[in-house]
């Protein structure tokens, strides 16, 4: 249809319609009607006479609200012709290639990255920064997109603006809210950028199903690359659309990093030199640490399965009693495999006491035997525990024939940590065998604080086996009421520690101290009507869900795996507690604290 005859046709209706229309609301108009008519014309039976009007109204300039009915009429044969799809145009078309003769056409990126300053902001005065740009990818739920992402320098003071951070002295500082960061997505390594939502999309997936990142990205590859795979912006580039293991490993990281410091208020400076697979360790440890101090976010959760209040006619007061379940899981990460007798003969020759359990220093690296501290005082020693004789020349063990032929064994089978013996062997507990061992030391266990709902209080990552020494100085168990000073067990005056009414019954039954002080049935308060009040099995459950991790966890650095886990929990008790709040049984849902 020519212009003139939509004009003539327009007229026809409204003789006055010409001298208020605007090209802009003309625009606005056809844009919609024709994505309208494109995605719901079979749907909704659309003619010249039905109408979608309630929802053009709705959604275009109440300037043109009257003439909408005339816009319809004259234009619904030709509103098909009108739509384009943009989005696939820009995603296909806008990076062309390179011109016969050498010339680079004008690139069209589906988004566009800049800082959120213009001028410096620790400069007096506004003087102009010099620009620069470098191409990339985004990331995001709906698949991979070409984007520019733009940066600022500051000659004066010499500092870099980025989409994501400023670079100032070798120091990346991280945008807050108030100082404008990009809500929706943010820079991941030098080309690639992804979104908040499809970093919480993998990290669900890890949460819900314990995928490996390696199942993530190709999965992600396999759904967006291919014929759906964004252009390259020119055949020598070094850097391409399909997503790496390290993009998505990193991606979830600097998510949690920065949902982590953004919720205490604090400003993440991670360093601008070095390895990107290094380059968050000391964030990742503060995060750990500020909830290994704090707790975590649902630390004083209670609902309707895990607290029960009851009300006294008599006292006219409310009673609560709230319900913990611990649970020790054979998960864990490696540790420095100095054994008690290295430690010990050490200690003894520098003159220091004897250490009080294993060493709890990280390790550089995964593949490292003892931490930096210990490897100069071990480094020659026989390496199969616990031996604390010297290693002979360019061997790993002494002359006894016995740990030379442990030292073949292990390098034959590289023992393999799902083998029953070693798993056996653990720091903190006695293996079925006496041979010597070269294999490196894991953790124990971690020891979990469980509510009957399924919310996980506390986690705690156990160097020996759960003694009740151990467990009583992380999550204040039964030791601690019992066995502790009488100042101490004022605190848990108001405590009651009973073993699960299902494992009791496994209990020897000659056990005087757990039959006195553990036996559920010696509470009325964790029994209504005869039932149990408390459904410690749904902890259960959630102890399972812990040990799915395990293969995942297998080779993290300690840093990692306290990161890695503590962000698991916090996700599984959010969607938990969604959950819980849509189940009309639950009669309260909140938090209360005990003091």
């Amino acid at each position: 249809m020519l212009l003139k005859r939509f004009i003539s046709t327009l007229e026809a209706h409204d003789a006055n319609i010409m001298a208020s229309l605007t090209v802009q609301d003309l625009v606005k108009f056809l844009c919609l009607a024709a994505d309208v008519v494109v995605r719901s014309e079979k749907s909704l039976q659309l003619t010249t006479l039905r109408r979608p009007i309630r929802f053009l109204a709705a959604s275009l300039p109440s300037s043109i609200h009257r003439f909408l009915d005339v816009f319809w009429e004259a234009s619904f044969h030709i509103l098909k012709d009108c739509y384009i799809n943009t989005q696939h145009r820009i995603n296909s078309m806008g990076i062309m290639a390179e011109l016969g003769d050498g010339r680079i056409p004008t690139r069209i990126v589906h988004q566009s990255l800049f800082p959120p300053v213009k001028h410096c902001p620790k400069c007096s005065k506004e003087r102009p920064m010099r620009p620069s740009w470098l191409f990339g990818y985004l990331y995001d739920v709906d698949g991979c997109h070409t984007i520019q992402h733009f940066s600022l320098y500051c000659q004066p003071c010499r500092t870099s603006y980025h989409v994501s951070y400023s670079s100032h002295q070798e120091q990346r500082s991280f945008y807050t809210s108030a100082q404008g960061r990009n809500p929706a997505l943010f820079q991941v390594h030098t080309h690639f950028f992804m979104t908040h939502r499809l970093a919480h999309h993998f990290k669900m997936s890890q949460m819900l199903q314990r995928c490996s990142v390696f199942s993530m990205v190709n999965l992600y590859n396999s759904t967006f690359m291919g014929d759906h795979a964004p252009p390259l912006f020119s055949p020598q580039q070094s850097f391409f659309p399909r997503m790496s293991g390290e993009v998505c490993k990193d991606g979830m990281d600097i998510d949690t990093v920065i949902f982590n410091y953004a919720s205490r208020d604090k400003v993440l400076m991670v360093p601008s030199t070095g390895l990107d697979r290094v380059r968050y360790n000391e964030a990742k440890q503060q995060c750990s640490s500020w909830i290994a101090a704090e707790g975590t976010a649902h630390k004083n959760h209670s609902c309707g399965l895990c607290t029960c209040i009851t009300y006294s006619e008599e006292n006219n007061n409310h009673s609560v009693v709230r319900a913990v379940v611990t649970d020790g899981l054979t998960i864990g990460h490696w540790r420095c495999s100095a054994s008690a007798a290295q430690l010990e003969n050490l200690a003894k020759e520098s003159g220091q006491p004897a250490p009080d359990g294993p060493c709890r220093r990280t390790l550089d690296t995964v593949r490292n035997q003892y931490c930096s501290f210990h490897q100069p005082f071990l480094e020659g020693i026989c390496q199969a525990q616990p031996c604390i004789q010297p290693a002979l020349p360019n061997q790993r063990t002494c002359g006894l024939q016995s740990h030379r032929d442990a030292a073949q064994t292990f390098g034959t089978r590289q023992a393999d940590e799902s083998d029953r013996a070693e798993e056996s062997q653990r720091s903190g507990e006695e293996g079925a065998s006496k041979k010597p061992s070269l294999s490196r030391a894991r953790t124990h266990n971690d020891q979990l604080a469980v509510a009957p709902c399924g919310v996980i209080l506390a986690r705690q990552t156990m160097f020996n086996s759960e003694s009740p020494s151990a467990v009583k100085v992380n999550l204040s168990c039964i030791t601690h009421i019992y066995k502790s000073t009488s100042e101490e067990r004022d605190r848990f005056t108001e405590s009651i520690v009973a073993v699960d009414a299902f494992h009791f019954k496994s209990h020897k039954e000659d056990d005087c101290f757990c039959r006195k002080w553990t036996d559920p049935n010696l509470y009325p308060q964790l029994k209504k009507d005869g039932s149990w009040i408390f459904n410690s099995s749904a902890a259960e459950m959630t102890s399972i869900w812990y040990g799915g991790f395990a293969s995942i966890c297998r080779n993290m650095t300690a840093v990692q795996y306290n990161f890695f886990l503590d962000e698991m929990v916090r996700l599984h008790n959010i969607w938990i507690c969604e959950r819980l709040s849509q189940r009309p049984n639950i009669v309260h849902i909140g938090t209360i604290s005990f003091g």
